[in-house]
């Protein structure tokens, strides 16, 4: 069986009474220039945004001229959007995936745009649009086609969030000059206090400890570093930092163990990926960087804690880069034939 149809981008469940049929009008010939010229516009930010607001017809999601009724439904574990459509009378429509399967793409966004009277997709890499994988057709006989393919480059912009940490970032950003912490299994058994909820032995452990000043204030802490694996949702692998007793028994009872653990959950979510998280020095301070590979959605941030307080030192802006990889004309001449596992 296959997979169940995934959310577009306009509201689910409308009422076919009330939806206005203006955008039905006069379809342009879908031709090698209009694709082109379709396909070169995702790359472009403000065009992409553009054609997203384009949505006056986008019920008319197969290009047969008729609006039809979409439900959500289930996307599972791995969050992935999901829905159900369903023609005028009501019988629920199976799209067939033409030259393509749904394992073929690592997409978690799907938008429908119109663009010269059809109904188009745009499935991206996340959530939101920014990370365009590609742009999809669905025919009046319910085939869906891929008609372009995107690849996309990032880059970071750094910004210091005070002149006083500006060579910090800057080591960061160029990699260089910094120590990171190293931390040695000394045989300290985790605390109970600091394992989640519902970890399993086999997904939770220790890395290793280490003194550290981890707040600057002249006296080293005991710090453990964790580290969590999940098979849930999209999956887990992450490290994290707590703040020990002296004895290593159990949590620090100072204020800035709480705020340092809840400054980082955001970096070992249950959707965390592969969350790289350190501590370093760097000229006499201890910083913390979450998510330092960018490869998720959770901000890429060098901190401090200064006693009880996470001071945010640098913000990394992704910069996005799209190209187009390749555009699929042969759908324009062979997009009713063949036929692929249908999907539900």
């Amino acid at each position: 069986m296959g997979r169940k149809v995934r959310a577009m981008g306009f509201a689910m469940g409308f009422a076919l009474a009330s939806v206005s049929l203006s955008g039905y009008g006069q379809k342009a010939r879908l031709t090698s220039p209009l694709v082109e010229d379709l396909c070169s516009r995702i790359t472009k930010p403000s065009a992409r945004d553009a054609l997203l607001r384009q949505q006056d017809g986008v019920e008319d999601i197969n290009n047969d001229g008729r609006p039809e009724r979409a439900e959500r439904c289930s996307g599972g574990e791995m969050e992935t959007p999901c829905a159900r459509y369903y023609a005028i009378d009501g019988k629920e429509i199976l799209i067939v995936e033409e030259g393509f399967e749904w394992q073929d793409f690592q997409t978690f966004g799907r938008h429908a745009f119109r663009f010269r009277g059809h109904t188009f997709f745009l499935n991206s890499a996340r959530h939101t649009p920014t990370h365009p994988v590609y742009v999809s057709y669905i025919t009046p006989h319910n085939r869906e086609h891929v008609v372009c393919e995107f690849r996309n480059e990032r880059n970071e912009i750094v910004v210091a969030s005070d002149g006083k940490y500006d060579r910090v970032c800057k080591a960061v950003a160029s990699m260089s000059a910094q120590q990171d912490v190293v931390f040695a299994d000394q045989g300290i058994v985790v605390p109970e206090a600091v394992r989640p909820r519902n970890a399993s032995r086999d997904s939770f452990g220790s890395i290793g400890t280490a003194r550290v000043d981890v707040d600057n204030d002249g006296k080293p802490d005991l710090v453990m570093q964790l580290s969590i694996t999940s098979g849930f949702g999209r999956g887990c692998s992450a490290s994290y930092f707590e703040i020990l007793d002296d004895d290593g028994m159990r949590m620090h009872p100072e204020e800035k163990s709480h705020v340092f653990g809840e400054f980082q959950r955001p970096y070992w979510a249950v959707n965390c990926g592969s969350m790289s998280n350190r501590l370093f020095e760097y000229e006499g301070q201890i910083y913390y960087e979450g998510n330092a590979l960018g490869t998720d959605d959770a901000p890429h941030v060098v901190a401090i804690l200064e006693g009880a307080k996470i001071v945010e030192a640098c913000t990394f802006q992704e910069a996005i880069q799209t190209t187009l990889f390749t555009v699929n004309e042969r759908f324009l001449t062979t997009r009713s034939s063949g036929r692929a596992g249908a999907r539900r």
